[in-house]
């Protein structure tokens, strides 16, 4: 008999000729018992060598290489052409290294987001901004996202707004989003995860925000995720947003120290510390105190 015995070795194809001692050791190891081709796994499991073998020659697959059952139409002929044997070689070579996603290890399988902290960090997840208070477990967040330019109003053609507050569950939170000062609530539930060691927030609503997706134009389906990437982590515990036309920073928690920078209804602060009515904010490069009083609730319905 003509033939050659095809094998994986780890890093390549390589292939050995058929010899009677070859066959003998072969038809020793093919006994129809557990670990014979009738009994083996159709993907998948490392287990005993397998050899598949017919009137014309052997396929043999290592026991660390995950097992792919092969049509019994292919065979390897002995007389066949190098081309021929070139493009089984191949061929076999691709249903090894690449198989298919159900013949991945189940760590491959479940590749992806994974849970982290689930109190998870303060930080700049563009283009929102969170607060975490892991003392109370409370999270709140701004989400700010413009598109297109209005020339006629100097400003963007379309936005997408909205606050939201949540308290930990579980591995998740529980939030609310509004857009400040209004009253229209929408639930949902937020995540923190890591994925391909990138971390990030995962929002998923029970209904479309609306208009966001002039914006982003994915937010449309409420049965998607919203992704967004970790860009800086930051140390303050919760973000609110200034509803006063005008709110003034001043050196320390008192009227008398007031400065001359101030920020305006609308604009979201980070905030450090509460003190008896006063805020440590920030608000970009610029950190003072803040009257609380100039500043939205954040919570729901208040």
């Amino acid at each position: 008999m003509n033939g050659e015995l095809i094998h994986y070795n780890g890093s390549e194809i390589a292939s050995t000729p058929i010899t009677p001692e070859l066959l003998k050791r072969t038809r020793s190891n093919r006994g129809g018992g557990k670990d014979g081709p009738e009994n083996t796994p159709s993907c998948c499991s490392p287990g005993p060598p397998f050899h598949e073998m017919n009137t014309y020659g052997i396929i043999h697959i290592p026991a660390n290489q995950p097992r792919i059952q092969l049509s019994k139409d292919v065979h390897f002929h002995g007389g066949t052409t190098l081309l021929n044997q070139f493009i089984f070689r191949s061929l076999l070579l691709i249903l090894l290294l690449a198989g298919s996603p159900q013949c991945l290890p189940a760590s491959r399988q479940n590749e992806g987001a994974r849970a982290v902290d689930p109190a998870g960090n303060s930080g700049d997840y563009d283009p929102m901004q969170i607060g975490v208070d892991k003392k109370t477990g409370e999270l709140t967040g701004f989400y700010a996202s413009y598109t297109g330019w209005d020339e006629q109003r100097k400003a963007p053609r379309f936005s997408c707004v909205f606050y939201l507050y949540g308290k930990l569950q579980g591995d998740k939170y529980q939030i609310t989003s509004w857009y400040p000062g209004h009253k229209e609530y929408l639930k949902g539930e937020l995540q923190f995860v890591v994925v391909e060691s990138r971390k990030e927030v995962q929002m998923k609503f029970e209904a479309e925000l609306g208009g966001c997706w002039n914006v982003e134009p994915s937010y449309n389906d409420k049965d998607k995720k919203i992704s967004l990437s970790l860009e800086e982590q930051g140390d303050w515990t919760s973000v609110r947003v200034v509803s006063a036309p005008k709110a003034f920073f001043h050196k320390g928690p008192n009227d008398e120290m007031r400065g001359k920078a101030y920020i305006v209804k609308g604009d979201p602060v980070r905030i450090f510390k509460v003190q008896e009515g006063w805020v440590d904010a920030e608000y970009r490069k610029t950190r003072g105190w803040i009257k609380e009083a100039d500043l939205y609730s954040p919570y729901p319905n208040r």
